[in-house]
């Protein structure tokens, strides 16, 4: 039986650790280990008896003695031979007989070479055949140590059964050297039994740590397994909550994008924008949530797509707009004149990280004001180095904590979630993103007195900041600024310059008669905030016609509070009102119209997608069983004078289409009755019968990874996401309808 199966004797750490099974699995190791090197040793116990009998007198004097070996040694190492060789199927039917067995012959084997050797030394005693024999008996034994390894006992057995017998005689015999030579086998003996233990337990403990290894290799693998089918079930999970979310959003976005399109008053106009505005940062939310879902891919991916950084911070004010002013915070949304217009880079993830910081400075503040913005750091002739920042007079961050902030589920004081909620992820999530697009997060701020978040990021530049020029240029006209807030009315004095006007600033009305103001009169316009009573404006419009420099002027209000715009008692005498934070835009083109240099300007967003070519007189047939967004479809594509049939199912869709002539097909994915991957399947192999092709797009809320590749391959042409945008849909009919099957196929 091997060492390691046997209690008593000392095992290793790693022997120890092994379960029941893995022992087992160590004794069937062992033993195999064994049986595979044990095969050319019989070959070798032959080679070297042959040697010595033929190389030596043996065989010629004592042919008896001879032979007589040869049939013990041919009988045991047959048997030794035969048993390693039927191993595999002797070995499962009965363990330790086999073992048994092999000890046997093994330790037989021993026995006849110990007893050859002693044979030798009678014959001969202290000669040159006997001293061959004892050479190439402990040739034989100290090979042994390699071969008979992996059973510690069982070599023993076999170096001391070989050993001995001359050992015993040289020390007993009185022919004068032959006690030095037992001297020596006994210490041949000791030193080949300590390094035989030793290579067993280094055999034992490379054996043992690989079981240990394999076992767990294979719970790795599990666990592998185990977080696959977790990830695989969050995947399901998000998919299933993206195409529950994406389709009343389709509805949403739809109806706004065409509520944009039509006749709107600016306030009116502005709530729709905001709308949209509102629908498109829900929708990057869902994106984001997917795009983390791609963990198992190992990393997030940027976009580097142009966006205008002007509009991004005023998209950013007015989605959080409504929740300062509930606090009666006043928002800054700082805008340098010299901001490029047009940069490259992920517009999603800047989004992200300005929506959670200044939804945390409102969250925080409980007075005072709040300010988001951007300035230019560097300027290049392809690149810039811009800072945005979120600045508060909230209630601050000590020192010792400030690092604490950007930790997982930690906020700067424990009582914090508990008053003001929050799972504390999302500046650990911000900082990351920052990092990603090559910036550094960073915080600046005291107890009491507020904070300060802020980053910079180099940037490529598509388009550079220019000086307004033409019809856009206020051609030098005066303008006022009423304005008591030190930046705001900085940055009013450099849009009014940038714009070409003529600005002066005072902080009150009663400060007219400065000598500043009173130099740059008559004004063509004024600009200022709206006090928050009816009779305080009714005394400022009082003043300011009492004035000669203001007379004349028509007046701009910006409003705290947006819904005062539009109450026409409150806004008597103003030519327009504008909410407070204003956007850039809208103050450019409100003073244009005041100093009559241009008329009311349409949104751009009530053009979007007109500027796609589309070829007249389409029809298509819309697939959809939602009939929010069949409507919003219709009503986009009917905008553009094509034709829609529309199909509640996949099986009235493939009717539909077998029953008339279409130029494209939209095609929604997930409905009852028959699917969208069905539909196109059943489309297709009628086509083949009647030799016509007709271009399918699927319009569906399954946003994946993979999802695309899944509809390309089960036979659409092109693919289109909910909440479906009109420019993304009128450029993918663009780009299909009308086309024929050998275009297609091209």
């Amino acid at each position: 039986m091997p060492e390691h199966a046997n209690p008593s004797a000392p095992r290793s750490t790693s022997t120890v650790l092994l379960t029941f099974a893995q022992q087992r699995e160590l004794r069937l190791r062992s033993a195999r280990a064994l049986a595979e090197r044990s095969k050319p040793s019989a070959f070798a116990y032959a080679v070297v008896f042959g040697a010595l009998a033929f190389l030596t007198p043996l065989a010629r004097e004592h042919p008896g003695t001879t032979g007589l070996f040869a049939l013990i040694f041919t009988f045991v190492g047959l048997g030794r031979f035969t048993l390693a060789l039927s191993f595999p199927g002797s070995y499962p039917r009965s363990p330790e007989r086999w073992r048994l067995l092999f000890a046997a012959l093994t330790v037989g084997m021993g026995v006849a070479w110990g007893m050859f050797a002693a044979t030798c030394l009678m014959l001969y005693g202290i000669s040159i055949t006997s001293l061959i024999v004892l050479i190439a008996t402990t040739g034989t034994a100290a090979a042994a140590l390699v071969s008979l390894g992996p059973s510690g006992r069982m070599l023993i057995a076999y170096e001391v059964a070989m050993l001995l017998p001359s050992g015993l005689y040289s020390v007993f015999s009185s022919v004068p050297g032959a006690k030095s030579i037992g001297v020596m086998s006994f210490l041949f003996i000791a030193f080949v039994t300590l390094i035989g233990r030793q290579i067993h337990r280094s055999f034992v403990s490379a054996e043992s740590n690989q079981l240990l290894l394999e076992s767990h290799t294979v719970e790795l693998e599990m666990a592998r397994e185990a977080a696959e089918s977790a990830s695989r079930a969050k995947s399901e999970f998000l998919a299933n909550m993206s195409h529950e979310i994406r389709t009343p959003m389709n509805g949403v976005l739809g109806m706004s994008e065409l509520l944009l399109g039509t006749k709107l008053e600016p306030e009116q106009r502005e709530y729709a924008t905001t709308v949209r505005g509102s629908a498109l940062a829900l929708l990057d939310v869902i994106n984001e949530v997917l795009d983390f879902s791609k963990i198992e891919a190992g990393k997030l991916t940027l976009e580097s797509v142009e966006f205008a950084p002007l509009d991004l911070l005023e998209e950013v004010s007015d989605l959080l707009a409504p929740k300062a002013h509930a606090k009666d915070l006043d928002l800054v949304c700082w805008r340098p004149a010299t901001l490029p217009t047009v940069m490259c880079g992920d517009p999603g993830r800047l989004r992200q990280v300005l929506l959670n910081l200044l939804g945390n400075a409102i969250k925080f503040t409980e007075h005072g004001e709040v300010e988001i913005g951007a300035r230019v750091v560097a300027q290049g002739a392809e690149r810039a180095t811009v800072e945005f920042f979120v600045r508060d007079t909230g209630i601050g961050i000590p020192k010792d904590r400030q690092a604490l902030v950007f930790e997982s589920f930690t906020q700067a004081d424990g009582s914090m979630t508990r008053r003001f909620g929050g799972t504390g992820l999302g500046l650990t999530i911000s900082r990351q993103l920052v990092e990603m697009m090559g910036g550094t997060l960073q915080v600046e701020s005291e107890p009491g007195a507020g904070s300060r978040f802020s980053f910079a990021l180099d940037l490529p530049v598509a388009r550079a900041a220019e000086p307004a020029s033409g019809a856009d240029s206020l051609q030098g006209a005066p303008i006022l600024l009423v304005c008591g807030h030190t930046d705001r009315a900085a940055m009013f004095q450099e849009w009014v310059r940038h714009w070409g006007g003529v600005p002066s600033v005072v902080p009150e009305v009663d400060e007219l008669g400065a000598p500043a103001a009173a130099a740059a009169g008559p004004f063509r316009a004024a600009v200022l905030t709206f006090p928050h009573d009816t009779a305080a404006a009714a005394a400022t419009i009082q003043a300011l016609r009492a004035h000669p420099a203001t007379e004349q002027a028509r007046l701009v209000a910006l409003v705290q509070h947006r819904e005062l715009v539009g109450q026409d008692e409150a806004m008597a005498g103003f030519a327009a009102t504008l909410s407070l934070p204003v956007r850039r835009g809208a103050l450019h083109r409100a003073l244009l119209e005041v100093t009559g240099r241009k008329q009311a300007v349409a949104s751009e967003v009530a053009q979007i997608g007109d500027s796609i070519e589309i070829p007249p007189g389409l029809r298509a047939l819309l697939v959809e069983d939602n009939a929010v967004n069949r409507k919003v479809a219709v009503r986009l594509l009917e905008k553009r004078g094509i034709e829609v049939v529309q199909a509640e199912d996949g099986r009235i869709g493939v009717e539909k289409w077998s029953e008339g002539t279409f130029d494209i097909v939209l095609m929604d994915v997930q409905m009852p009755e028959m699917d969208g991957f069905q539909a196109t399947a059943e489309i297709r192999r009628l086509e083949s019968l009647q030799g016509r092709r007709t271009p399918i797009v699927a319009m569906t809320a399954h946003a994946m990874s993979g999802d695309r590749e899944r509809c390309l391959a089960a036979g659409m042409d092109d693919y289109v996401t909910k909440p479906v945008r009109a420019e993304s849909l009128y450029e993918v009919i663009g780009r299909w309808a009308g086309r024929t099957g050998d275009e297609q196929a091209a």
